[in-house]
């Protein structure tokens, strides 16, 4: 038995696209990467997509409530402020006015199947009132993947940026 294609409001996502949430019911099914009610406000950036079905995505603090953004903003200021306080003066003088004001980003792992393209008109919330739900779905087919790393992979990997620090510090 085959069926049509169904349309979908979602493209096939890259990485680097400006994507916000599809608004709908938290509560509706259990899945693998949970949906919160305030995803439904929130746009970012495609950061990484992982051939599991899922994504990170940079969230871009001014569609953050209030609340959380005020929340992420005072963690960013007090962990860049420890983190000046604990270099040298010497160190201290030498950064730039870019390094001094680092930021720290608000990245999610979420499913794919919970975003669309910035530019494409959000379909209307799904409630947990009706039986029939209509579940957006993105064709996997469609969009770019690669694999997540594993926790072996990605301790290799900060071991070997960790050496290079090293070295870089000897070198002067």
């Amino acid at each position: 038995m085959s069926t049509a294609p169904s349309k979908s409001p979602t493209t096939a996502l890259k990485e680097g696209q400006t994507i916000k949430f599809i608004p709908r019911d938290a509560s509706t099914e259990a899945r693998p990467v949970p949906y919160y009610d305030f995803y439904a406000s929130l746009y970012g950036t495609v950061a990484k997509i992982y051939d599991d079905g899922t994504a990170a995505v940079i969230v871009d603090r001014t569609s953050l409530p209030d609340d959380a953004r005020e929340r992420h903003e005072k963690s960013e200021r007090d962990m860049r402020d420890k983190w000046l306080r604990s270099l040298s003066e010497d160190d201290r003088s030498k950064l730039t006015e870019i390094q001094r004001q680092f930021s720290l980003r608000y990245t999610l792992l979420v499913s794919i199947s919970d975003l669309i393209d910035f530019n494409v008109k959000s379909p209307a919330p799904l409630v947990k009132e009706s039986k029939k739900e209509v579940k957006p779905a993105l064709q996997q087919s469609s969009v770019e993947t690669s694999p997540r790393p594993t926790e072996d992979a990605i301790a290799a990997a900060e071991a070997a940026h960790l050496e290079e620090i090293a070295r870089r510090a000897q070198q002067g």
